[in-house]
């Protein structure tokens, strides 16, 4: 090797990739920033919908993954992800992935790289109709009709250049527009372009920029909805036996809906709608057992007892949640055995040392709002009979979920509705 070739490779082993994924109550668009320039690749979008077989594949898959890094942590903590913000995430940067990196992916979800991008873009098409940007959402006041929002952006904020095939293959699968950007101007851009695309709920980019950042890839998925038929009552009494034992008294929503119930061995299930399309799933253990103790294949289990079931009158009394969670996936990947550390098809050298995602999730009466923040950085170098009452009194399972796929925008654990 030259030396000039081998000085070119120790000045890109430097530099810093982040790959930063936004999963929120609201979405997105093309950013226009002053002083950010729009390119145009060579491949064009195949657009997908969901009667590709790979989506429900992949959603299956996203929320076994999600479970997995719920599985994690403690009984006595709320725990809080977004599958679907990290399996975006994840799906991307995997069209990068070489050696090691893209065996563990491919193992983590059961398919190739192809495959499982082609599944995300499958499942975000099914969400097209709900695309809404709106300048602010207000938990406490829900939009009526959903609001489902995605984007994906490559920003590049240094001389990097990323192979052809990795930005075509974004490109192609994800629908990613890429964007130029002067190095000191990156965390205005990066800041800006997360609160637009969060409708204010996540103010600021995770990702501090400095002068060795090559390239930031933000990928933003949001949610806002009032419930199809909203709580009645938001102070009914409720003793809530806490993942530690502890008894706590709370003010809980309660009402009685028209609506999919199902139980079965060890559980019962209820499924809240948003529309015909979107809804909550409130899964509740039997007394004695906490949710962590099961595997993924229970949550398949209440999906698919939920979509066989009727509906029927079933009283509700659940708390309200306002849930805010960061978490290590950096650590949690490793655990899981997902090697990032071979992500050479972006550009030579290219390894991820940071992953991190901030969650937040507000159930009320009226409706839901969530908001998720994912960040990788990469330097250089015949159901049961339905339950007719379900009181969620101890620690329980929710779901937001598209009920066509199965796929979770968020997943939660609640140990304790008091937590702050």
């Amino acid at each position: 090797m030259c030396p000039k070739a081998r000085e070119e490779i120790m000045l890109l082993n430097r530099r810093t990739l982040i790959l930063v994924g936004l999963a929120v109550a609201a979405v997105s668009g093309c950013s226009a920033e002053p002083g950010v320039e729009l390119l145009t690749g060579t491949a064009a979008h195949v657009a997908q919908n969901l009667d590709n077989p790979l989506a429900k594949v992949v959603a299956a898959a996203s929320q076994r993954i999600g479970w997995r890094l719920l599985a994690q942590g403690d009984h006595t903590e709320n725990q809080l992800v977004s599958p679907a913000s990290v399996c975006a995430a994840l799906a991307l940067v995997g069209l990068g992935a070489a050696g090691d990196s893209a065996t563990s992916l491919d193992e983590l979800f059961g398919m190739s790289s192809e495959d499982r991008a082609t599944g995300i873009g499958a499942l975000r098409a099914g969400l097209a109709d709900y695309a809404s940007l709106p300048e602010s959402v207000d938990a406490k006041n829900p939009p009526e009709k959903p609001v489902i929002n995605l984007a994906s952006r490559l920003l590049i904020c240094s001389d990097v250049q990323p192979r052809s095939a990795f930005l075509d293959a974004i490109r192609k699968h994800l629908d990613a527009s890429v964007e130029k950007v002067k190095n000191p101007d990156a965390q205005a851009s990066l800041d800006a372009w997360a609160k637009k695309n969060t409708a204010g709920l996540i103010e600021n980019s995770g990702i501090q920029v400095d002068q060795a950042t090559a390239l930031v890839v933000q990928d933003a998925l949001l949610f806002a909805s009032r419930w199809e038929t909203q709580f009645r009552s938001d102070d009914a009494p409720l003793a809530f036996t806490t993942g530690s034992g502890e008894t706590v008294e709370l003010k809980a929503l309660s009402d009685s809906f028209s609506a999919r119930a199902a139980s079965g061995q060890g559980w019962q299930a209820v499924r809240l709608p948003y529309d015909d399309n979107l809804a909550m799933d409130v899964i509740l253990p039997e007394r004695g057992t906490h949710p962590r103790s099961w595997d993924a294949q229970v949550l398949e289990e209440t999906h698919e007892k939920l979509g066989l079931a009727a509906k029927g009158n079933v009283e509700v009394t659940m708390p309200p949640a306002d849930l805010a969670v960061k978490r290590n996936l950096k650590e949690e990947f490793v655990r899981l055995g997902v090697d990032l550390d071979h992500l050479d098809g972006i550009f030579d050298g290219a390894r991820a040392n940071q992953a991190v995602q901030q969650v937040r999730l507000q159930v009320n009466a009226k409706g839901t709002v969530g908001a998720a923040l994912t960040e990788v950085g990469i330097p250089m170098s015949a159901p049961a009979d339905p339950p007719t009452t379900l009181v969620v009194d101890r620690p329980y399972v929710m779901r937001v979920l598209d009920v066509r796929t199965g796929w979770p925008l968020f997943l939660a654990v609640v140990s304790n509705p008091t937590a702050k």
